[in-house]
């Protein structure tokens, strides 16, 4: 696992969201979002929902 990897799912699992949820609020499948969390896949271009950031 990547430190991005890791740092992706240690968000996730934080919030509470399960993979398949928060691949479905990204726009990307659970197993694009599965392969970026062990860093099976580069990073690419996410864009983060607004109601994920907070100030």
């Amino acid at each position: 696992m990547t430190p991005f990897g890791a740092k992706l799912r240690d968000l996730r699992l934080l919030g509470g969201i399960t993979q398949k949820r928060m691949a479905a609020d990204l726009g990307v499948s659970a197993a694009y979002l599965s392969a970026l969390e062990h860093g099976n896949r580069g990073r690419g271009f996410i864009a983060i929902p607004g109601e994920w950031i907070t100030p």
